[in-house]
């Protein structure tokens, strides 16, 4: 399709559930490794950077789920 990126297009297919189910996945693994590594400790800059990653995986979490197209997936 024209104009949608990539995930979008996987998202609005037939097999979007799964597609969706398996990017949640991602964004959990992620962000669970990104808190691993604050939780070690991490200079002050990459404390930082890292806390930015997290609040964009929460949102992207977040954006994924209240996503009105893929209504009737989960």
């Amino acid at each position: 399709m024209f104009g949608f990126s990539d995930l979008e297009e996987r998202l609005m297919s037939k097999d979007g559930a799964t597609v969706l189910t398996d990017t949640l996945a991602r964004l959990d693994t992620m962000r669970g490794e990104v808190q691993a590594a604050l939780d070690t400790g991490l200079s002050p800059g990459d404390h930082d950077a890292a806390e930015r990653l997290l609040a964009a995986l929460n949102a992207s979490g977040r954006i994924m789920r209240d996503t009105s197209y893929k209504k009737g997936l989960t």
